[in-house]
Parts: structure tokens; sequence; C-alpha cells
């Protein structure tokens, strides 16, 4: 097999990793140019992946017929899908006192 039958797909959604390709055989050779037989064969195959995975550092190696790929993961303050979001005005302190200044003070309530 060679390095240009496969294609690797990285996606983000629903599986995250497709590797595919289509592998080409060729049959015996004839002894004039007029016959050669060869053969095709197609493969898929989807992995899902972790949230943690880092599909920016996705590496494929063929090596004797096997196909190896790895990636990395991560840091968790790099997950994409999540992030901090900070609350703009207001003041912290005074915040705090007036949660404690209206909380002190009971209301009666005729039913």
């Amino acid at each position: 097999m060679r390095r240009s039958f496969f294609r690797i797909d990285c996606v983000r959604y629903e599986f995250g990793l497709c590797l595919n390709g289509v592998a080409m055989y060729r049959e015996g050779e004839a002894s004039s140019e007029s016959l050669v037989e060869r053969s095709y064969s197609k493969f898929w195959r989807q992995f899902r992946l972790p949230d943690k995975a880092d599909l920016d550092s996705v590496s494929a190696k063929l090596e004797d017929g096997v196909l190896m790929v790895a990636l990395l993961k991560l840091a968790l303050e790099k997950i994409r899908d999540r992030r901090l979001v900070s609350i703009a005005g207001g003041d912290d302190a005074g915040d705090k006192a007036k949660l404690q200044g209206s909380s002190s003070k009971a209301k009666k309530v005729d039913l």
C-alpha cells in the first residue's frame, strides 16, 4: 500500500475522525499490454474522539503496510467548546452590602 491510497478527514462533529481510502492491487502481468488485471478496494473507518482531542495535531505514518495515526490532547483551558465569560459592570463590594441590607429587613405581607 502506498501513501496516496489513503485520505484522512478530521471533523469536529459526531465522530471526529474519518479514515478512508482506495487500495489498488495489480494482479499478475500479462505478456502483452492488452491484458492487465487490477482490482480496487475501498474502505472507510470512523473514530469517535473525546472533546479533549486536538484535531490540529493529527499526524499519520505509513510503515510496512500499517497506518499509524496519532493526536494530542488539548489542555483544559484550550478546549474550544467551553470558555469562561467575565461579567462586566457592578461593584462586588457594593453588591454585597446591598444583599446584606435587603436580607436583614423583614417585610410583612397580608394574605
